[in-house]
């Protein structure tokens, strides 16, 4: 057993601590002069036991003025029996310094000696373990303080302690002023108990969101969520919430109008007479890609030569929606009958040399082709039907061919018909020569092939003298351009509408919209162009008639607003002809700011009634010569806000009613009826607030005469940043140093 109170054994105890501490010891007299010192402090220090005993302290490990006299204080503190702690930096013998946590004390030996002892303790991984975490709080402290989006952090109390420049300028508002504030409080009313609920589920380690509405600003309606992510402290336990605003609004809007847009194609679809399916053929256009990376390009010889590529073609090629035309076609019950991959459709409803031309066309990018089928309904009985399919690949998809409309226009009358040459002929011109439409055909050449007789009266031509001409030999020269590229268009398969201006026999130029389809062969191959031409002369004709019409009403309206301006002036004589003033000035000062032409028409009509609230004051108040009493005083500062109730209910297209509802305001806030200041008060209203002080002054008055137009300029020039703005007052003395003088009417 080992016997601490044998001295032997305590002095190997103090040799086993003392040579094996983790900490650099050195032990000193009572001059600071080292008496002996341990492995670690020579690891640490870099001085051995020859290096360091019998040589002051200081000289090996503070060689700086200043670590002297940081040294000299902790050693005068324990000469006076004070055990001290601290932390600092020493050097080694190399020179370099290493940063320390340094213990120093006095030990009394038994003789009556005491010696100094002082434990030094790298501390270096403890700085540097500050150090970058402060360095990572730093960062995200950046990016927080720098994030584009809107950030703030909730602590476990549900309060807010922290948001971000984001944050603060999406509401306008200094964030110190919400700091502290419960989520209850900073939550409206209707997302109130779900954020509250939120907060409890953050508290368990869940990440939540919730979207809401709210205001900007500006005063914008906006749609946002807020996702929040639990915070937890160094032992793990829940320690608030920080949380993310992302604006959702043109996400939502987009949503709103997408679902709108399939809405009205569902209607289209669902409804449309016509039988009409979507197919998908992204499988089918990656299987032909394959092929073509294979250097496979004549796709009808490969399926001649491979049995099974056809039955592939089809088992690619599915079905994802039909219309109520085509479940009616095919007597089925329901539209799932036919909701399959195209192969397990019965065999007798494929046409080889049509999957030939569908492969032909996604081979080469065609967007649209059209060509015969038939088809045979379920029942076994059934007579087959004959269709012009004209499938298009939907505007965006046309990459993957994920969403293809094909329509089936039942020709089966017509194609029994062909079993008379003459009747199907005949038919045929019937159907073109009593269409509403002109109807035009044309050639790989652009040369007119048809025209129907709609489109030869509207042209001019005698029948049948279309046919051989060039289209482009009809059309007016500078519209010939973008028809050619139209054409061009065509000629890759891709339908067009164009608005160009055909030329009459006669000369005149007539304004149409032609919707031109692309008609390829069975090989893929462009053979003609089909157009339906209509006649834009009565819509043009009905648009400048409109355009009158629109032009007498602004007049009449014009007129209005002046009879009224004209209905307020009489009522009180001797400021007649005011308003009329105010708006010349106005629209003067207006003007030489550069105010644009939308503001200035609103301006003018502002102007021209911003008195119109004094139709409800007595006409002996407006025309009374002496002082007004208070209550009489009250009832003029109430014109402006009458003059907004009044004109309010009007649908102007510039905010009028405000503008006069403003006009006695000031930018230092001392005007009426609301105190507004600086940029709350409309520019309309601050030049107006200037007009109208300027022609007031400068008029005669029923209480005085006229002060004349410089006093005016002198008063305006003192309140100058006061009660006007700065820039109105400025343009407003150009104008008048250019000469600037009433006209009387």
């Amino acid at each position: 057993m080992f016997d601490i109170g044998s001295k032997d054994q305590a002095y190997k105890l103090y040799e086993t601590l003392f040579s094996d501490s983790p900490d650099a010891i050195a032990l000193c007299d009572m001059q600071q002069v080292v008496v002996k010192i341990n492995p670690a402090f020579t690891a640490l220090f870099g001085f051995t036991a020859n290096d360091a005993v019998g040589r002051p302290l200081e000289e090996l490990i503070t060689p700086t003025e200043e670590l002297r006299c940081e040294s000299d204080r902790l050693t005068s503190r324990i000469l006076h029996k004070k055990k001290v702690f601290t932390q600092s930096t020493r050097a080694r013998k190399d020179g370099t310094t290493v940063p320390v946590s340094i213990m120093g004390l006095t030990y009394r030996l038994p003789g009556g000696e005491s010696l100094m002892f002082w434990d030094y303790r790298d501390i270096s991984p403890l700085i540097d373990a500050k150090r970058k975490a402060a360095e990572v709080e730093r960062k995200f402290r950046t990016i927080f303080h720098n994030a584009p989006y809107p950030i703030f952090v909730l602590d476990k109390d549900s309060l807010l302690s922290y948001t971000n420049p984001a944050m603060d300028h999406l509401f306008d508002l200094p964030g110190y002023k919400l700091i502290g504030l419960p989520l209850n409080e900073i939550t409206g009313p209707e997302e109130r108990e779900e954020a509250i609920l939120k907060f409890r589920e953050c508290e368990k380690g869940h990440i939540v969101s919730i979207e809401f509405n709210y205001t900007d600003a500006v005063g914008t309606p906006k749609r946002g969520i807020v996702r929040g992510f639990p915070i937890k402290n160094e032992k793990g336990q829940f320690d608030g919430v920080v949380s993310f605003l992302e604006d959702v609004t043109d996400r939502r809007n987009a949503e709103n109008r997408l679902l709108q847009e399939e809405n009205k194609y569902q209607t289209v679809f669902e409804n449309d007479p016509i039988p009409k399916a979507l197919l998908d053929l992204s499988l089918l256009k990656t299987y032909v890609d394959q092929l073509k990376t294979m250097g496979i390009c004549d796709f009808d010889a490969y399926s001649r030569e491979n049995a099974d590529f056809l039955e592939r073609c089809y088992r690619l090629t599915r079905i994802i929606d039909v219309n109520e035309a085509a479940i009616e076609l095919f007597s089925v019950p329901n539209k799932e009958f036919l909701l399959v991959p195209v192969a397990d459709l019965p065999l007798r409803n494929r046409l080889r040399p049509n999957m030939i031309g569908i492969v032909n066309a996604i081979a080469g990018g065609v967007r649209k082709i059209a060509y015969q089928d038939v088809k045979y309904p379920y029942p076994e009985e059934a007579k087959p039907l004959f269709f012009l399919n004209t499938w298009t690949v939907a505007k965006g998809f046309e990459k993957d061919y994920s969403h293809v409309y094909l329509t089936m226009l039942d020709i089966t009358e017509i194609k029994a018909s062909q079993v008379q040459a003459v009747e199907s002929e005949r038919q045929y011109r019937m159907l073109l020569e009593n269409a509403q439409e002109g109807i035009l055909g044309v050639d790989a050449e652009a040369r007119f092939t048809f025209a129907n007789p709609q489109l030869e009266n509207m042209l001019g031509y005698p029948e049948r003298e279309l046919v051989g001409l060039c289209l482009f030999d009809l059309i007016v020269p500078p519209d010939s351009e973008a028809a050619r590229r139209s054409f061009e268009r065509g000629k890759q398969g891709h339908a067009d509408k164009i608005e160009i201006r055909l030329l009459n026999r006669d000369g005149t130029s007539i304004p149409t919209l032609i919707k031109a389809t692309p008609v390829f062969d069975g090989d893929g191959k462009f053979v003609a162009g089909v157009g339906l031409v209509d006649d834009l002369r009565r819509i043009r004709s009905i648009e400048d008639e409109l355009r009158e019409q629109t032009k007498r009403l602004g007049t009449v309206w014009h007129q209005t607003i002046a009879a009224i301006a004209y209905a307020v002036e009489s009522r009180d004589p001797y400021t007649a002809g005011h308003q009329r003033r105010v708006q010349q000035l106005a629209m003067a000062i207006a003007e030489e700011m550069n105010l644009g032409e939308q503001k200035l028409s609103g301006l003018k009509i502002a102007a021209l009634v911003h008195d119109i609230g004094k139709i409800s004051i007595p006409s002996e108040i407006l025309s009374k010569p002496g002082h007004l009493s208070h209550l009489e005083y009250r009832l003029i500062t109430n014109h402006s806000k009458a003059g907004y109730e009044i004109l309010s209910p009007i649908d102007f297209p510039w905010p009028i009613a405000e503008i006069v509802y403003q006009h006695h305001e000031a930018i230092d806030g001392s005007g009426y009826p609301r105190g507004l200041k600086g940029e709350e008060i409309l520019l309309e209203a601050r030049i107006l607030a200037v007009a109208d002080m300027v022609e007031a002054v400068s008029s005669h008055r029923p209480y005085r005469a006229a002060f004349g137009t410089q006093y005016a300029l002198q008063e305006l020039d003192k309140d100058r940043g006061l009660k006007y703005d700065p820039e109105v007052v400025e343009a407003c003395v150009q104008i008048f140093s250019k000469g600037f003088a009433w006209k009387e009417d």
